[in-house]
């Protein structure tokens, strides 16, 4: 049971905070689809909000494209986690997209 809790301890805040940025930057994707935002803007505002969520996030491991309405963010890191006996590294990639359908 302790090795269970210690497990969940080490390996449960990196996913909570993934998940708090995925769901961030899927509301920026909505955002920077209807505003005048540029690429780089939307870039400024990803690490930023990765930071609030503890997540050291360097501009090149984001990818933005920005074009008739849509709006694609991808971004990738790793986190390193300490289990004692072993160290691992958690890959995550979160993304969004607001790609308008065009009307028929």
């Amino acid at each position: 049971m302790a090795i269970f809790i210690f497990l969940a301890l080490r390996l449960l805040p990196p996913y909570i905070s993934n998940y708090q940025l995925q769901d961030s930057i899927q509301d920026l994707a909505l955002i920077a689809s209807y505003s005048p935002m540029s690429e780089e803007d939307i870039l400024q505002q990803v690490i930023s909000r990765a930071g609030g969520y503890g997540i050291e996030l360097p501009a090149k491991q984001v990818t933005i494209h920005k074009g008739n309405g849509s709006v694609v963010i991808v971004a990738q890191y790793t986190v390193p986690v300490d289990l004692a006996v072993r160290r691992i590294e958690l890959r995550f990639e979160p993304s969004a997209s607001n790609r308008q359908i065009a009307a028929k």
